[in-house]
């Protein structure tokens, strides 16, 4: 159990599942950037990666910044990486031309197979001390936490 904050006294329960969830999510990206490091593709560009694959249509810059709960110069930033690295490609928008769509190249959907059963490893290595149907209910917590 996580200790108390000496100069606040005990820490409530919401902050100890608070303190819990940041360590843990701490250690999963440690686990994760260790992982990729050969790769040449930061946690960031796979997620990006991952979002733009999984669309039926190429989304737009803007929609990519908006999943990724990042600003839009810092998501340009993210797709100027991978656009470098041949993962994805940018062309206009066939419904407005102001605008920019993104969509993984084949080399990006290798990759991201390839991201994605590692990821799946280190997933399973760090979460290995539950079960399934802890780990089932502990998904459904953190998504109604998440929507809020």
């Amino acid at each position: 159990m996580v200790s108390s904050i000496p100069e606040r006294g005990p820490a409530t329960t919401a902050e100890q599942v608070a303190d819990l969830l940041h360590h843990t999510a701490s250690r999963l990206r440690h686990a994760v950037r260790r992982d990729l490091k050969d790769t040449g593709v930061t946690p960031a560009q796979w997620r990006a990666l991952r979002m733009v694959s999984c669309c039926d249509s190429p989304p737009r810059m803007s929609q990519v910044a908006e999943w990724l709960r990042i600003a839009r110069r810092s998501a340009t930033d993210v797709i100027d990486e991978l656009e470098e690295q041949g993962l994805v490609a940018r062309s206009p928008d066939p419904t407005d031309r102001r605008a920019v769509v993104v969509e993984a190249t084949e080399a990006g959907r290798d990759l991201l197979g390839t991201l994605t059963r590692r990821r799946r490893q280190v997933a399973a290595r760090q979460l290995e001390v539950l079960s399934e149907a802890e780990l089932a209910t502990l998904a459904d917590l953190l998504a109604r936490i998440d929507d809020t």
